[in-house]
């Protein structure tokens, strides 16, 4: 379900902040088949010589919550986050000289961070045969990512919008769709710190047999975050609702690593 660039064998997910792509260090570390932690280290040594948002972004507080309740790949102790950028991401790996170094230097700045400058490119262009070319280009992306239909309409009236084109078009959703966070708001799951239990929720309904039809994915944008957020129809609410009395209301979910502790509230 996740948008994703193979690099050496290895899946990395999409990332935007600010409106460019950007890596972690764990990814970095992984692609390049270095030692975890690798990465983080020659960026400390090397802070100095790194400009903050022209090379990397530094998120915490409320800014990093935004980003752990619309993704997945922060942890949720996390305290703080750095993003690098394709600039700050050169500037880490110049010291990785070996010629896998090098290989997945070029697959990274091709294949991930350049197709975004094309993108930004495609934005610009007003004509309508630039239009239909466009439309055609990201159609299989979105059939790639599962895109509801609707949001697949959203976007093509955007393009013909900006061609000065108007659609008659009304995007009407047949059914509302719920992330896991307004999922956990709907049952009264909240954590320890009185927050929406979004993490367990989401342990729960890998646990559950959801069907193509419950879940889509859509394209959405939180302050300067943009990806993609798997949403569930009401059926997997009341999947997720059925599963917690079969169980007798457990007060943690396990999870890969760890467990998620719930508090139950009265809606």
């Amino acid at each position: 379900m996740n948008n994703l660039v193979l690099i050496n064998n290895q899946e990395v997910q999409v990332k935007e902040f600010n409106n460019q792509r950007v890596v972690t260090f764990k990814e970095i570390d992984r692609v390049h088949e270095r030692v975890e932690g690798t990465a983080g280290r020659n960026f400390r040594e090397n802070k100095k010589h790194f400009i903050k948002n022209e090379d990397y972004f530094y998120l915490e507080g409320k800014e990093l919550s935004t980003i752990k309740q619309t993704t997945n790949f922060v942890g949720s102790n996390a305290r703080e986050l750095i993003l690098l950028t394709e600039t700050g991401y050169l500037m880490l790996v110049k010291s990785f000289t070996d010629d896998l170094a090098w290989k997945v230097q070029r697959q990274l700045v091709n294949s991930y961070f350049r197709v975004k400058e094309e993108k930004k490119e495609m934005k610009a262009l007003e004509k309508l045969e630039t239009v239909n070319e466009s439309i055609r280009l990201i159609t299989p992306i979105f059939d790639d990512l599962n895109i509801d239909k609707s949001m697949k309409l959203l976007v093509t009236k955007t393009f013909f919008e900006r061609a000065g084109i108007e659609l008659p078009l009304e995007v009407e959703e047949k059914e509302h769709f719920y992330d896991t966070k307004q999922i956990a708001k709907k049952l009264g799951l909240y954590t320890m710190s009185n927050k929406p239990a979004f993490m367990a929720v989401k342990q729960i309904i890998r646990k559950l047999d959801i069907k193509e039809d419950e879940m889509k994915t859509v394209l959405e944008t939180n302050g300067n975050w943009t990806g993609t957020v798997t949403k569930y129809s009401n059926k997997v609410t009341e999947k997720v609702k059925v599963w917690l009395k079969e169980n007798n209301n457990p007060i943690s979910i396990k999870g890969d690593k760890k467990n998620y502790y719930i508090l139950y509230k009265n809606n």
